[in-house]
């Protein structure tokens, strides 16, 4: 259930990864499309911290900068 919330969530914020919008795979790429608007919606939804996802699992997401954060390469 919290999957469908977190789509509904990517197709509310970039309208243009809807399909009844007209995406066509072969035609546009798709998939590229979805590993952007996914990590997009992630950061929207650390900045924002009031989802329908969080809300549902009573969490606190991560800071911006903690999600954002690079894994230590030493």
């Amino acid at each position: 259930m919290s999957v469908e919330h977190l789509f509904g969530l990517t197709h509310n914020l970039w309208s243009s990864n809807a399909y009844k919008a007209g995406l066509k795979q072969g035609l546009q790429p798709v998939a590229a499309m979805f590993e952007v608007a996914i990590p997009l919606t992630n950061c929207y939804t650390c900045i924002r911290k009031r989802t329908v996802v969080n809300s549902r699992y009573q969490i606190a997401p991560p800071t911006i900068e903690e999600y954002l954060e690079l894994p230590n390469k030493t």
